[in-house]
């Protein structure tokens, strides 16, 4: 609401409340600018050494990305989600999730100065609690099915690996059949209680190696043309996958997976889908099937603008995440923003935000570049009226009032313009002239921040 408080935008999430330039009544002499304080505002993480270890039949997908020196939880909600949302951390030092069930049950590590220790999340948003370590020395958590059962691998006191299964979330894990193995590990589990893992024998190496049933002894996969000695994924559909193999079904040879030169696989969903990370590249990536090449997922904001401010403190403006930039929302100061709705825009930028908390701003349409209106910060924007300016809308400031400014063009250049409310059409505003450094290069005035562009 920029009558009372005008912002400029400022790269990478630095909040300017420094000069307040209060009304000058006519014949008055210029008043003395109010200086305060340079504040940063809360912004949403980005995320480096990423990997991507776990993936459900809904797209959603699990893994951990460093912060500010720290390694969190991430989760995904699809292979779109930017940023990903941080996982509630139990109170540890840092976490590592490493699988997800299809109706969203985590398991994976809590982390601090005394080691790992194996957590369970029941829903993506709850608290993880401690999974028990029955008999063993310490036990590592892979994976979970939806009906709550949960395999990892167990170290004995006396020394060696067991695979493991944990029958319940706060059930006592005992070692899953070993047939002839010496050691094994146990990686993922699916709904009908398949397992894979790894396990070698006095007489046998290393291998990937598939348990049918939770009763079953293990057997050695079809290794093909691969050299993987561990499977670390499975599906319902018995598809499988190791660090840069691919199994149709658990009869069938390996196959090498798109890109594994240059990445490791992890898990793989109903769909095909495979997560992994780049190798050296400290991104996590997703494969749409096996032969697909994977794409990096995405990473957070790099940069955030702060454009409008109303009297409450509630803020408006943009993120720019690897991918795009995004229209956020500050309740406070203080809060982490919020990502505003977008419609059926994209690159959209909100420019202002009023003492009712109504909000405006632009996006891509087909129909070019269109002033935007949110209701509320929960709204879903609509487009303002564009009459008469046929190429392009932009809103840069709204009162309380509902008259709202920005700047509409006919093709001939961008000129100054008024809505008297979110309905009314817009009309040309009377151009008395800008400076030198408001001047766009085809000669119209800049009458708002913009945060990219001549």
């Amino acid at each position: 609401m920029r009558r009372t408080l005008q912002l400029v935008p400022i790269a990478v999430v630095a909040l300017v409340t420094a000069t307040v330039l209060q009304p000058n009544p006519a014949g008055a002499a210029d008043p003395v600018p109010q200086n305060y304080n340079v504040s940063s505002l809360p912004t949403l993480p980005s995320f480096d050494n990423l990997s991507a270890n776990g993936i459900n039949a809904g797209g959603q997908i699990v893994g951990s990305g460093s912060s500010n020196g720290r390694e969190v939880g991430l989760l995904w909600e699809d292979k779109e989600t930017d940023p990903p949302a941080v996982l509630p951390d139990g109170g540890f030092d840092g976490n590592r999730p490493r699988g997800i069930s299809d109706d969203g049950k985590i398991v994976g590590f809590g982390l601090d100065n005394t080691g790992a220790t194996s957590l369970f999340w029941a829903t993506p948003t709850a608290n993880p609690t401690q999974l028990s370590k029955g008999a063993f020395a310490q036990v590592e958590v892979s994976g979970v099915n939806s009906a709550g059962q949960i395999v990892g691998t167990g170290y004995p006191e006396s020394g060696g690996s067991q695979a493991i299964l944990w029958p319940t979330p706060t059930g006592t894990p005992t070692p899953l059949p070993q047939g002839d193995l010496l050691g094994s590990e146990a990686w993922g589990i699916n709904d009908a209680g398949a397992v894979v893992g790894t396990g070698f024998g006095a007489t046998s190496p290393a291998l990937p190696r598939y348990w049918s049933s939770l009763t079953s002894a293990p057997s050695p996969l079809p290794r093909g043309g691969t050299t993987d000695l561990v499977a670390r994924g499975i599906n319902d559909a018995g598809a499988i996958v190791g660090p840069s193999s691919y199994w149709a079904s658990p009869t069938t040879g390996a196959v090498l997976l798109a890109g594994a030169n240059n990445s490791e696989a992890f898990g793989i969903n109903d769909a095909g889908n495979i997560v992994g990370r780049a190798s050296g590249s400290g991104t996590a990536s997703f494969w749409e099937d096996s032969v697909t090449s994977p794409t990096a997922l995405p990473q957070g904001f790099t940069t955030t603008d702060a454009l409008g401010i109303n009297d409450a403190g509630q803020i408006v403006g943009l993120g720019v995440t690897h991918q795009e930039a995004v229209p956020l929302y500050w309740a406070t100061p203080a809060s982490v923003p919020n990502v505003l709705p977008t419609g059926i825009f994209f690159g959209v930028t909100a420019r202002d935000i009023n003492n009712a908390g109504q909000i405006v701003g632009d996006g891509g349409s087909p129909a070019g570049r269109t002033g935007l209106f949110w209701a509320s910060p929960t709204s879903t924007p609509v487009a303002l009226p564009s009459e008469g300016f046929t190429v392009s809308t932009e809103a840069f400031g709204m009162n309380d009032a509902g008259n709202i400014v920005g700047l509409g063009s006919s093709g001939t250049g961008a000129i100054p313009i008024l809505w008297a409310s979110p309905a009314a059409a817009p009309v040309a505003m009377r151009d008395r002239g800008c400076s030198e450094d408001s001047r766009r290069h085809d000669g119209s005035c800049r009458i708002g921040p913009r945060p990219y562009g001549p």
